[in-house]
């Protein structure tokens, strides 16, 4: 099981999400690496680490360098809109979500 996740991972390391919680600290919807999403059984809705960054520069860097997440990450319920194999491609379409 854990290998089809790590393989999943590899083929679309990037994802665009939507945060079911409105909270201070993120936007509504983020490019995530996929990573930081917390399989819940659920085919739609995931959990997802996100970082306590202040700046959009080090939340970039760390999406992009798909960062392993830390304990001082908070952990916030999502939906994931669509995965992708390139960062590049999350900030093209990421207009429309």
């Amino acid at each position: 099981m854990l290998l089809v996740c790590e393989v999943s991972d590899m083929a679309f390391p990037y994802g665009i999400v939507e945060f079911k919680e409105e909270i201070s600290e993120k936007p509504s919807c983020a490019v995530v690496a996929t990573n930081w999403l917390i399989d819940i059984g659920d085919t739609v809705n995931y959990d997802c680490y996100w970082p306590p960054f202040k700046t959009s520069t080090k939340l970039n860097k760390a999406v992009e360098s798909r960062q392993q997440p830390g304990v001082t990450w908070g952990i916030y319920r999502c939906r994931v809109l669509k995965k992708f194999g390139k960062y590049t491609l999350c900030y093209t379409v990421s207009d429309f979500f």
